[in-house]
């Protein structure tokens, strides 16, 4: 389910959707000193590859789904703000996933990860605006590039998105209850622009007086039911889904024992 080599197709009955796990397709590399430092998230034990955001010296947020069974000793975390380089690999002390985390829906996909040391970099602050339809945001990761490339990029890369109707999103996603209400971001209406495998934790971020600032987590793609589509990132009918980062402060300051102050 979490490989970026692999494409991950979950079928779920009553309602039905397909949903694509791990997932910048139509995007552009970083410049450095732009944008708030990502993780680069890496498991040898399942092979896994996800992003992250770093919100605080040792602190990394991402989402559940890339730390669900896996294993913190085999788990390692590389820090940059535009390319992997010769950055230094930082080993994980703990992780904590949400305790309602449900990997069926993938409803609650919030972790946080405590590394073993202070990370150097440039923290990301979580954004207190409120989340519409048709608002732009922009997407960063270290996933695949194409449908064809199924490997990391070793350069941090960005996209564009916007937030799609609630009403789209739900033929896709039903369980989705509305950008702003429920506790998940949906984006769509840029066919060619997308998270795509191995974007999986990293950041959404929203434009907030001049300064790009967290608003959601890469969580999955979702198609409606019978798409010859369905898989493919960047595609006319996919709706990305992002877990609203807003909406777990609780979450994160109790597993961090850190005030909400200290994050935006």
């Amino acid at each position: 389910m979490k490989t970026i080599t692999i494409f991950a197709i979950i079928a779920v009955s009553a309602p039905v959707f397909s949903q694509h796990l791990n997932r910048i397709i139509g995007g552009e590399s970083v410049r450095p000193n732009v944008y708030p430092s990502v993780a680069y998230i890496a498991d040898s034990s399942t092979s896994t590859i996800c992003s992250g955001s770093l919100i605080a010296g040792g602190w990394i947020l991402t989402a559940a789904h890339c730390l669900y069974g896996g294993s913190a000793k085999d788990t390692t975390v590389t820090i940059s703000d535009s390319v992997i380089g010769n950055n230094p690999k930082l080993s994980i002390e703990s992780y904590f996933i949400h305790k309602d985390y449900e990997p069926r829906s993938q409803k609650n996909d919030i972790a946080v990860i405590k590394l073993t040391q202070r990370a150097v970099g440039t923290h990301a602050k979580i954004s207190s605006v409120r989340i519409t339809d048709n608002m732009r945001l922009r997407a960063f990761g270290w996933g695949a590039r194409n449908n064809s490339e199924l490997v990391a990029s070793t350069s941090l890369q960005t996209v564009l998105l916007e937030t799609a109707p609630s009403s789209e999103c739900k033929k896709n996603y039903p369980l989705f209850e509305g950008n702003g209400i429920g506790n998940q971001i949906c984006t769509g209406k840029t066919p060619g622009n997308d998270t795509c495998l191995g974007d999986s934790g990293g950041p959404l971020m929203v434009l907030e007086d001049g300064t790009w600032k967290l608003a959601g987590i890469t969580s999955f793609g979702a198609w409606p039911e019978g798409s010859k589509s369905s898989g493919l990132c960047g595609s006319d009918d996919v709706v990305g889904i992002y877990t609203n980062v807003n909406k777990y402060m609780a979450f994160l300051t109790t597993s961090t024992n850190a005030t909400s102050q200290s994050f935006l």
